[in-house]
């Protein structure tokens, strides 16, 4: 039952990367279709949904360090390494869905940027810091998280200065 469930959780830990490219690529096609004054609605729900949800799995994987020692790792690391892309991970999700409620014209939209955002925002601010003690070199280690939270983050903070 056990290795079961290890391959389905393999499986899907495979399968994220294919999954966010789709929902990127329905995303697009929703704007498309928002251009073209198409009923785009259920395209935006789908590919931001599918996209906080695979954003939200992202935290829950285990992060790629390097360790060279078997020493204990002490806070810095913890930080740096585990708890830093966890918030940024989740905030992400969090901004996402903020954004979905705010192009659905559902109420708490603001909530959930501001939330969102703030987080984001703490959380760079803290990897900024981490970087400039551990070196340029670690940030090559969360180059995946930033590519996805620096414009969500930007995009959150559009909407909340606009709202």
């Amino acid at each position: 039952m056990e290795t079961q469930q290890r391959t389905q959780i393999l499986l899907i830990v495979r399968l994220l990367p294919w999954i966010e490219k789709l929902a990127v690529i329905m995303l697009l096609i929703s704007a498309v279709m928002m251009i073209l004054d198409l009923p785009f609605t259920e395209f935006v729900m789908i590919s931001l949904s599918t996209l906080a949800i695979v954003f939200f799995l992202n935290a829950q994987l285990l992060p790629p360090m390097e360790r060279t020692d078997e020493a204990p790792l002490g806070f810095n690391e913890l930080l740096t390494f585990v708890i830093l892309p966890k918030v940024l991970w989740i905030s992400a999700s969090v901004s996402t869905i903020g954004i979905l409620f705010q192009i659905l014209g559902l109420d708490g939209f603001e909530q959930m940027l501001l939330i969102g955002g703030s987080s984001l925002s703490v959380a760079l601010l803290l990897l900024l810091i981490q970087v400039m003690i551990n070196g340029v070199g670690s940030l090559k280690l969360f180059q995946a998280v930033l590519m996805r939270v620096v414009p969500i983050l930007v995009i959150a903070l559009y909407l909340l200065l606009n709202s």
